[in-house]
């Protein structure tokens, strides 16, 4: 009888599990396939589409992606409007007598609009459009889509919702954010939010954001349940900025979408008093020299130097503010006299910076920084050319001859002219990263660089960072370098500086060349892989850095691989010919496992060359050998 007992209750369990699903952490029925017309759509943007359900049922519908696609219900249709290119998944649920019964769901793709598509015409393709006894939604007489509302089973009929006591429909409207600083007292003219009573539901009424919310002290993660506060008004929110937000009102299985334009209210506070001081300092006939100078002096002389604020609103609330805020400040005034200028990054390992700007066809670098308190002494310099440079001096270190470009700082746009002559003298050379701060502490972006004929020397890393460069152009009388095929050699072709990134999957490097110069293709992406000419003897610090070369053959005669030259890259194994005297480190050091090949017995191994999860192959008491015993890295001996 126990036995029996036993062998009872687990029957009974098991038939419990197979008829038990779980959903939620709830315990239902087990759910029933949704019969869909279509499990998959294949839509454009602005495009309609519907799919129909069958069997009576009250139909839910949740997207993956609520940006993409913008879902309605009505009855036993369901219409998805693309709105966004992408994929999204819409869940199906159908419910009867508030209990869910059967589940599905529609995958959607939505393309990107053709321009034959006519944006202005919304077009409703069903799934069986194709079926040439089906009548079209666009032929259609309103009799007809009455008379089809009107077969629906009763509790399939949609309700009608409304809003604050109107027919509920897609709404727009603008608001204002209550300051994010405390102490910014806010007009009660401005209005700040919207009562949405809704009425007409049945069942359900749910509010969604879909961005992070500042509510009551906490912020409330995007597309989360929204509770209004009391009189059916929608939660007041705190920003810095304008900005828009969708709040998606479901009553019941409908849908409908508020946007919201938010002006932000502490950026009027701010923009006011930017204006009373202009208002203040400038004169209608100031020249634009006059005006750099009136704002980079008001700035210096009315705030003082504090670390804990580093931007202009805070500046101008807290009465200080550091380098970035004292800069910051300098552009929002000169931005309200129309005066071009942006960040100069003076010291990039210090984070300290400053102003540049265009006044009367001039470039001038504004400073107002200093540590004191105020008023405080202020600098403006011209930089001539846009370009601030080194000197280039004499034998004899007394005279400067000609100039080298440190810092790129013009205003050319996408494609820099790089000047023959500065100050009257020739300007001979170009340092490393000499365009690193324009690109990357500014929206600016380069596409192509001429190269004067006067230039001589180009340094490691000249041209590092510039991720939009196409080409380079060098002028034809030029006896120092040669562009072929998008990259930049010596005359000769025996040194390559530079390849402009993103122009090359497969790079070959002619048999002429002799040295890669240090940053030749750091960073490139694109690379996968590089033949290397018979006559490389010397490969720069960082020449390959970061690409994603998975493979590499190192040619005999090859003499010196600098600092970094292949790390971070995707090789796994490689040999190092007997030519080679010297690796530097970091020279192949990679996330992954490498299997490294030493094949001269003495070659100078520099500290941290490889990781140490790599295994090092190479003769007897050789140098590999013995670093790889230094460093508890795994040594296979060459037989």
């Amino acid at each position: 009888m126990k036995n029996n007992r036993g062998l009872f209750i687990f029957l009974a369990i098991v038939l419990l599990v197979s008829n038990v699903g779980f959903i939620d952490n709830k315990v239902y029925a087990k759910t029933k396939k949704l019969n869909l017309s279509t499990n998959s759509l294949s839509i454009t943007v602005s495009e309609t589409s519907t799919v129909k359900v069958k069997g009576n049922y009250k139909i839910k519908v949740k997207a993956s992606k609520k940006k993409y696609v913008k879902v309605s219900v009505g009855g036993k249709k369901i219409k998805v409007k693309g709105l966004k290119k992408g994929n999204v998944k819409l869940s199906v649920y159908g419910y009867k007598k508030g209990k869910l019964k059967a589940k599905g769901s529609i995958k959607i793709k939505i393309k990107k609009q053709t321009k034959n598509n006519n944006t202005d015409k919304k077009t409703d393709k069903s799934e069986d459009s194709n079926n040439p006894d089906k009548k079209t939604t666009e032929n259609k007489t309103t009799e007809e889509k009455t008379t089809e509302e009107d077969t629906l089973p009763e509790d399939n009929k949609p309700s009608q919702i409304y809003i604050n006591g109107e027919p509920a429909k897609d709404m727009e409207i603008t608001l204002y954010s209550l300051p994010a600083r405390e102490g910014i007292a806010m007009p009660e003219s401005y209005p700040t939010t919207i009562k949405l009573d809704v009425t007409g539901y049945t069942q359900s009424l749910y509010f969604y954001s879909d961005i992070d919310r500042y509510i009551n002290g906490y912020w409330t993660p995007g597309n989360n349940y929204i509770q209004l506060e009391e009189g059916n008004y929608l939660p007041t929110g705190k920003s810095y900025d304008d900005y828009d937000e969708t709040i998606t009102i479901i009553a019941d299985s409908q849908r409908f979408y508020l946007k919201i334009h938010y002006i932000s209210y502490e950026r009027i506070y701010f923009d006011e008093k930017i204006t009373d001081i202009i208002e203040s300092i400038i004169h209608k006939e100031s020249s634009e020299y006059e005006k750099i100078e009136a704002v980079t002096k008001y700035v210096a002389e009315n705030y003082y130097y504090d670390g804990r604020y580093s931007n202009s609103r805070d500046m101008l609330f807290y009465g200080g503010g550091d380098c970035w805020a004292t800069s910051q400040l300098i552009m929002d005034l000169l931005a309200k006299v129309n005066i071009k200028c942006r960040w100069h990054h003076v010291y990039p390992q210090e984070s300290h910076v400053n102003v540049v700007a265009v006044a009367d066809e001039k470039i001038y670098e504004l400073e107002a920084s200093y540590v004191e308190t105020p008023p405080r002494k202020y600098d403006i310099w011209e930089i001539s050319e846009g370009c601030k440079c080194y000197s280039v001096f004499s034998d004899d270190g007394m005279t400067t001859v000609a100039y080298c470009l440190g810092d790129y700082e013009g205003f050319q746009g996408e494609e820099v002219v790089l000047p023959e002559m500065i100050n009257g003298l020739p300007l001979t050379a170009i340092s490393g990263l000499a365009f690193y701060n324009y690109v990357h502490f500014t929206n600016e972006k380069i596409k192509s660089i001429y190269i004067p004929k006067t230039i001589d020397t180009i340094y490691d890393s000249a041209f590092y960072g510039i991720t939009d460069l196409k080409s380079i152009i060098v002028d034809r009388d030029s006896e120092y370098f040669v562009v072929e095929n998008n990259m930049l050699f010596s005359k000769d072709k025996t040194v390559l500086y530079y390849v402009a990134e993103g122009q090359y999957k497969d790079i070959v490097i002619p048999d002429s060349v002799e040295e890669i110069k240090g940053y030749f293709s750091a960073w490139d992406y694109n690379v996968t892989s590089v033949k290397l000419g018979s006559g490389v003897k010397r490969i720069g610090k960082n020449a390959f850095w970061a690409t994603c070369i998975s493979d590499i053959e190192l040619p005999e005669g090859l003499e010196i691989i600098e600092k970094d030259a292949f790390a971070e890259t995707q090789i796994t194994n490689v040999t190092v010919p007997k030519s080679v005297t010297k690796i530097e480190s970091w020279a192949f050091a990679c996330e992954q496992q490498i299997t490294i090949t030493i094949l001269n017995p003495e070659t100078e191994l520099e500290d941290c060359f490889v990781n140490n999860n790599a295994i090092i192959k190479g003769y007897k008491n050789s140098t590999a050998e013995k670093y790889a015993l230094d460093n508890n890295i795994t040594f296979e001996e060459i037989k």
